[in-house]
């Protein structure tokens, strides 16, 4: 207990990741945000019946570089994913079907992101470069806001105006306009009940 206190309070985070020591990186979801609430983004997954389909592997989240041959400018922090060793071209198949850049079924913090498959691709292959390129401009662009008091932006609502039709929290408040479009390219909780609000 006293090491996870002095990692919040000196900004750093302890995670039990919940896979066998015989876990290996599967690959990196990129066009996704560093502030991800990587939990809330395990259990959606695992809610999917891609996830169910394809023996409902054991994988954990982290942020680590995607890198590529070419020094420190071919390199970018990501969302690292790791699974068992032995589940491994399942896992892979299950998150190239569930991240192609317009998946409505998952969360808006995951929606529009990519899977590259890193263990597929040399260090030298262009593909490393145009991904790692790819998650550069989505961080560069990423403009974040926090917010508190919006409750679980997960659940389902019925509306006031007609009870027929239910949305949850999250969907609603980004279909707030302005004048040149969308708000809010996204957002996801915090792990203080707080959301991170992402400008379009």
């Amino acid at each position: 207990m006293a090491m996870k206190e002095w990692a919040t309070s000196n900004r750093h985070e302890l995670v039990r990741h919940g896979v066998p020591s015989t876990s290996v990186i599967a690959g990196f979801i990129v066009h996704s945000s560093l502030t991800l609430n990587r939990d809330d983004m395990v259990t959606a997954i695992r809610n999917t019946s891609e996830w169910h389909d394809a023996g409902n592997p054991a994988f954990s989240m982290k942020i680590s570089p995607l890198w590529s041959s070419g020094g420190a400018a071919a390199k970018v922090p990501a969302i690292c994913c790791e699974c068992e060793h032995s589940k491994v071209a399942a896992f892979e198949e299950m998150c190239e079907a569930l991240f192609f850049g317009e998946n409505l079924s998952l969360p808006s913090a995951i929606r529009a992101a990519y899977f590259f498959p890193s263990r597929k691709f040399a260090a030298n292959d262009p593909s490393r470069l145009a991904y790692i390129g790819g998650q550069r401009d989505f961080l560069t662009t990423e403009r974040t806001i926090t917010c508190g008091g919006l409750g679980n932006v997960y659940q389902e609502v019925r509306l006031l105006r007609d009870p027929r039709y239910s949305s949850t929290v999250e969907d609603i408040i980004l279909l707030l306009q302005g004048t040149k479009g969308p708000l809010f390219r996204s957002m996801d909780r915090t792990i203080e009940d707080k959301v991170f609000l992402k400008l379009d």
